[in-house]
């Protein structure tokens, strides 16, 4: 399985759908999106 955003190769998958992100994305990508979510540096 890939990340919708950044399509690397998923190891623990996270869903964002309240974010408007439909699909799996990387632990990457969560952190990143969760971060600018709640404004965090």
């Amino acid at each position: 399985m890939n990340c919708s955003l950044c399509k690397s190769e998923i190891k623990i998958a996270y869903r964002l759908e309240k974010y408007g992100i439909k699909g799996y994305v990387c632990g990457s990508c969560y952190s990143k999106k969760i971060r600018e979510a709640y404004n965090i540096k």
